[in-house]
């Protein structure tokens, strides 16, 4: 039996309020296999939600003028989504912003690279538990994948 390509129908969202990164991100991932949906305003990326779309991971900045992503995880976790996230950050330290569905965070400016390993070993539910990631500047660190 042959092994399927992990990024086969991985639906990934992406949501940052710079455009460039939305847009970047949507061609390379795209270009990877992976069905994106992007979005710079937060409300709209949660209205899908609210019409039910389920991606597999989220991508999501943690400062954004309209909506923070604290505020945005706040929203999904009220409505009981449990989506695997992985935060995009300039902070330094973002250890602060981790619930148990947070499976890591990437420093920006991040590494494309090191963004699609940190996919590629995203499970797709956080059922048993998070594997936590860390990823700073092209360098991943943290616990084991």
């Amino acid at each position: 039996m042959s092994q399927r390509d992990p990024r086969q129908r991985r639906r990934v969202l992406v949501v940052d309020d710079d455009s460039t990164i939305v847009e970047t991100l949507y061609e390379v991932l795209s270009d990877e296999g992976y069905e994106v949906d992007g979005y710079t305003d937060p409300e709209r990326a949660l209205a899908r939600f609210r019409d039910g779309a389920r991606p597999d991971v989220i991508l999501l900045d943690c400062v954004m003028p309209e909506l923070s992503g604290e505020q945005f995880v706040r929203e999904l976790r009220a409505s009981h989504i449990a989506t695997p996230i992985v935060l995009f950050t300039a902070a330094r330290d973002a250890r602060h912003l981790l619930d148990d569905n947070i499976v890591g965070y990437i420093e920006k400016p991040f590494d494309l690279d090191e963004l699609l390993d940190q996919l590629a070993g995203t499970p797709p539910s956080a059922a048993g538990g998070p594997k936590y990631t860390e990823l700073s500047r092209g360098h991943a660190r943290g616990a084991s994948r």
